[in-house]
């Protein structure tokens, strides 16, 4: 978030900010095991053909994935912390940018039910069986969540909302 902040707001970090995602980029080394306790152990060498196939997948499916989802996560916060701080005078209400967002949701999963065809009338039979109060806890706790994160991004910002989320974590 904060690269993202930074290419999209030309917002720069503190000296805090840049030591605390240092820390936080030497904890994920530590957590994988490249930092720390010695080396890893490595393989005799008649298995080094299937290993370096294993490190080979190791980073397409799974670090190149999590870098780009990151970083689409960072830029996502990025631009709604634009669209709600520096849009008019005041910035935007996040409430209302909320229901907007909501609604471009709710307009591309329509999108998607008619396009896979799953409209039809035993479908909505099916649906329909599922339906009761109890559907209602995941929807309010999802718009719940989606106000929060929006008042955070306006008044916080994004880098601020991703510090509380790993110190929560």
């Amino acid at each position: 978030a904060a690269l993202c902040c930074w290419m999209v707001m030309g917002k720069t970090q503190s000296p805090v900010q840049i030591a605390a995602l240092g820390i936080l980029f030497a904890s994920a080394l530590v957590f994988q095991g490249y930092l720390g306790r010695g080396k890893r152990i490595e393989s005799s060498s008649s298995n080094d053909a299937r290993e370096e196939q294993r490190k080979d997948d190791w980073i397409l499916r799974g670090v190149i994935p999590c870098l780009g989802a990151a970083f689409l996560s960072g830029l996502a916060g990025a631009l709604s912390q634009k669209g709600l701080q520096m849009t008019g005078l005041k910035g935007r209400d996040p409430f209302l940018y909320t229901v907007e967002i909501s609604f471009f949701s709710a307009v591309a999963l329509l999108f998607n039910m008619l396009r896979c065809n799953t409209f039809s009338n035993m479908e909505w039979q099916k649906q329909k069986a599922y339906w009761n109060w109890n559907m209602m806890i995941p929807i309010v706790f999802k718009a719940l969540g989606g106000v929060i994160t929006a008042i955070v991004h306006k008044y916080a910002g994004s880098v601020a909302k991703g510090f509380a989320l790993m110190f929560g974590l």
